[in-house]
This record gives C-alpha cells, sequence and structure tokens, in this order.
C-alpha cells in the first residue's frame, strides 16, 4: 500500500499539472463553485509546484536549493506585508500569506515549464550529437 501511495505522490510532483487537475476535480464535487474550487486547486498543488522544481533543478544541476526557496519565500512574504501595509495600514497575515503563496504558484509554474522546456532541449540536444544516447 504505500509503495502505490509512493508511486502517486511521486507522480503528482513529476506532473504538478495532474495534481492541479485532480484538485480542482475534487473540489468541484465537494463545494459546487467553479471559481472557490479553482482557488482552493490553486493553494494546494502549489506544493506540488515547489516540490517539481526542486526535483528539476537536482536532476539538472545536481544542486539542491530548499533554503533559497526558504528564504525567498520569506523575503517575498515581507516584502508583499511591508507593501500590504503601506497601502491598508492594517495588515491581515492571513490575507497576506495567502497572496504570497498564489504569487509563489505562479513563479513556480513558470519556473516549471521553463525547466521542463530546458529538459526537453538538452535531452534533444544530447540525442543528436551522440546518436548512442540510450544504447
Amino acid at each position: 500500500m504505500s509503495t502505490i501511495f509512493g508511486a502517486f505522490i511521486a507522480t503528482l510532483v513529476t506532473v504538478p499539472f495532474l495534481g492541479l487537475f485532480l484538485f480542482y476535480i475534487i473540489t468541484v464535487k465537494w463545494n459546487k463553485n467553479p471559481s472557490r474550487s479553482l482557488k482552493i486547486a490553486v493553494d494546494g498543488s502549489t506544493i506540488l509546484f515547489i516540490a517539481s522544481v526542486q526535483v528539476m533543478i537536482a536532476e539538472i544541476w545536481n544542486v539542491s536549493i530548499f533554503w533559497l526557496t526558504i528564504l525567498f519565500f520569506l523575503l517575498l512574504t515581507a516584502l508583499i506585508t511591508f507593501l500590504y501595509w503601506k497601502k491598508y495600514e492594517d495588515v491581515y497575515l492571513l490575507k497576506v500569506v495567502r497572496q504570497v503563496w498564489r504569487l509563489h504558484f505562479l513563479i513556480f509554474v513558470a519556473f516549471y515549464l521553463i525547466f521542463m522546456l530546458y529538459g526537453m532541449v538538452t535531452t534533444v540536444e544530447a540525442v543528436v550529437a551522440n546518436q548512442n544516447y540510450w544504447s
């Protein structure tokens, strides 16, 4: 059972758009509101995109940037909190964290697509340069 669960999680990290779709389908069935379901699905799948980008960077360049991701999240939270405070004077931390989390979704989806394209291009270049790539 744990092997099946592990394979399922590995699939969701490898293909986070599948996780986004599954989150969306489940939440639409649950609350019957498509726009609210999309927000919940985005919030739920952000961690999948973050994990996927972490794995891609580790595979491509053989480095871990987990601490940079945490630092980026904290700095972006501080910046958004400061801007929110300057504009509204009252800071609602839950609202700020939700905005930062959704901004991270957009950023990591962009990184995912960029690294996916980079991986495909470098693999095709390697195959073209060396016809015996997989043999």
